[in-house]
């Protein structure tokens, strides 16, 4: 079953003296989930978490770290008690159009053009590379799938 911190805050990592012949034996978690942004986290990496949970794989996501509160020793000790780690660094286009990145048009366009307004032409300049490139990318566009 997947874990979210705050459910597993009082698991702890199983003991070597535990009977069986598991091959997740010695650890809390069979998978950390690896990260970053918002736009991820009530996405797909929420998507992924829930079908890993679904499969009775037990995964670690930092959906319920106390807040204020210093939270790399924590997530360093999630990590050193998981069997891998799954780190997503791969494009993913959730709710939007490839297209819309590369071209910077739509929600993309609108923001960038909001930001040339208060940023200087090369941070800007920047970031529409870095939009470009990505949206040239092959990735996944989830609009094609049901349910993400």
């Amino acid at each position: 079953m997947a874990t979210e911190f705050g459910d597993s805050v009082s698991n702890k990592r199983r003991s070597d003296d535990d009977s069986g012949s598991d091959s997740h034996e010695g650890w809390t978690y069979d998978v950390f989930l690896s990260f970053r942004g918002e736009d991820t986290r009530r996405s797909f990496t929420s998507h992924l978490f829930h079908r890993l949970a679904e499969q009775g794989v037990n995964a670690f996501m930092d959906n319920s770290l106390p807040k204020g509160e210093d939270i790399s020793s924590q997530l360093i000790d999630a990590i050193r008690s998981s069997r891998i780690s799954v780190v997503m660094v791969l494009p993913v286009f959730y709710d939007v159009f490839p297209s819309d990145v590369r071209k910077l048009t739509g929600c993309f366009g609108e923001a960038v053009t909001k930001h040339e307004e208060d940023k200087d032409k090369e941070t800007v300049a920047r970031w529409r590379a870095a939009l470009t490139e990505v949206g040239s990318l092959s990735g996944w566009d989830l609009t094609d799938y049901a349910s993400g």
